[in-house]
């Protein structure tokens, strides 16, 4: 019984939205593409991997710095080392929930 009020509640606030499909088993709410919005999401994604990038190359060239002057760099090195790994951890754990787009 609750799926169906379940599937008859999600239909009507379909019919009035008009851009949203319900999955009624899943009970989510999932947006259709429409227009430029895969372009701007694909966009603000990319701009973090570069910004995420470029904080690696700069951690790297400091871990180098280190390195060469016989300071401790391990030190140096364990902040961009953890933040890679929270990063890495994210983004499986978000593949996973999500599911892979590409397939």
């Amino acid at each position: 019984l609750r799926t169906i009020a379940a599937a008859k509640i999600c239909n009507s606030i379909s019919d009035r939205l008009g851009k949203f499909n319900c999955c009624p088993t899943c009970w989510v709410m999932t947006a259709t593409n429409s227009g430029g919005s895969n372009t701007a999401v694909s966009l603000i994604f990319n701009v973090l991997r570069a910004i995420y990038l470029l904080y690696i190359a700069i951690s790297l060239v400091g871990v180098i710095n280190a390195v060469r002057k016989d300071e401790d760099w391990q030190s140096i090195a364990r902040t961009p080392l953890l933040v890679v790994v929270a990063v890495t951890i994210a983004d499986v754990l978000t593949r996973f929930v999500i599911g892979d787009s590409s397939k």
